[in-house]
């Protein structure tokens, strides 16, 4: 035996009866551990000592190489990104990885033992998701394998967890627990959720706006999409129609300053494509009327890789028939006022000469 296994041997000498392990040495030098039963006998009338010797190297190997398997295993679990958390038919914690800890906030193995659904759990879903645990290992409900509920952090805080589940079941096929794993999805919801409004608001401002907001793409720069706005503004029946036109359809043959529609449009488009955004006014016309007066507002937009403008057109006639109206009356009253000032220079000088003439009746 080696000198370790004969030092362990006289500490465990009194403990007759018990399996003890040691190091034996072979007679090639090589090494073998050996299981040592000892109990006394009574030999030819004196008080004896016999022992059995069990060759336990492989179940030793076999140990080792279990031991080494779950470390590795445990290894693995606690690198994982996610928290993973097994529990008994009575839901308690069998095992939680080091991110299951993490989350919850919890020392190494301290969940080890404890009810889930009342350590973990909020209140208020405690008892519900509780009872739906239980009808799953009595086999009363299917198996959901991913669901959302929240947990209950150490320090009182609710995060939403997105769940995977499978039932452990043993050599007989005997449900023993389940097996979940976990992703913290609690800021991940609270995006999505305000993606949800913005979306949510800027599809009631695209619907509901009385400007007309529509996109177009090149390299044919038609228009690709359209609000509600753009039947009533361009005169057209619906969408569809207006999405077989460019801005050149739908704007007269001349802009006021004399340049054609169809060239002055694309230099505005390779403005705001260049620049970023483009804001101009523009006199445009409808499919199924007359011409109209508008600002354009051209923004580029970049989505998925691909590059597009989306324009907001405002009917501006009314505004511009009131500016004309005032111009109109601004220029009357200049008229008048030169008519007034006019006038009262030539009363003056009439007054002059009445006063002159006046002046020479009295000399003579």
């Amino acid at each position: 035996m080696t000198k370790d296994s004969v030092t362990r041997g006289r500490k465990h000498k009194t403990m007759v009866g018990v399996p003890h392990e040691y190091v034996i040495v072979r007679k090639d030098g090589s090494q073998l551990i050996v299981e040592v039963i000892s109990n006394y006998i009574n030999y030819k009338g004196k008080k004896s000592r016999i022992a059995t010797v069990r060759d336990i190297n492989e179940k030793k190997k076999s140990e080792e190489l279990l031991i080494e398997e779950k470390e590795k295993a445990e290894k693995y679990l606690n690198l994982s990104g996610v928290m993973i958390v097994s529990l008994d038919l009575k839901g308690r914690v069998i095992m939680i990885n080091k991110k299951g800890n993490d989350i919850l906030g919890y020392k190494d193995n301290y969940l080890v033992g404890k009810d889930w659904f009342k350590t973990c759990l909020p209140k208020s879903i405690t008892e519900s998701v509780g009872n739906v645990f239980r009808d799953l290992v009595k086999g009363r409900v299917k198996l959901v394998e991913h669901y959302e509920n929240l947990v209950i952090t150490k320090n009182g805080e609710e995060r939403l967890i997105g769940w995977y589940n499978t039932i452990l079941k043993d050599n007989k096929n005997k449900v023993i627990g389940i097996l979940s794993s976990g992703q913290d999805i609690t800021e991940r919801k609270k995006i999505e959720k305000s993606l949800v409004e913005s979306e949510e608001k800027h599809r009631l401002i695209y619907e509901t706006s009385s400007d007309a907001i529509m996109t177009l793409e090149p390299p044919s720069w038609v228009f690709t999409s359209g609000n509600s706005a753009i039947v009533k503004m361009f005169g057209v029946k619906n969408e569809k129609e207006f999405t077989s036109l460019g801005p050149w359809d739908v704007s007269p043959k001349y802009q006021p300053d004399g340049q054609l529609s169809s060239v002055k449009a694309k230099k505005m488009i390779g403005i705001a494509m260049k620049k970023g955004t483009n804001f101009f006014e523009w006199t445009h016309k409808k499919v199924r009327g007359g011409d109209f007066f508008a600002t354009v507002l051209l923004n580029r937009v970049k989505m998925d890789e691909k590059v597009f403008l989306q324009a907001r057109v405002s009917d501006i006639t009314e505004r511009k028939n009131a500016e004309e109206k005032l111009k109109k009356k601004t220029n009357d009253l200049q008229r008048l006022n030169r008519a007034m000032i006019g006038r009262e220079s030539r009363m003056i000088e009439l007054k002059e000469k009445i006063r002159k003439a006046k002046t020479r009746k009295n000399e003579n």
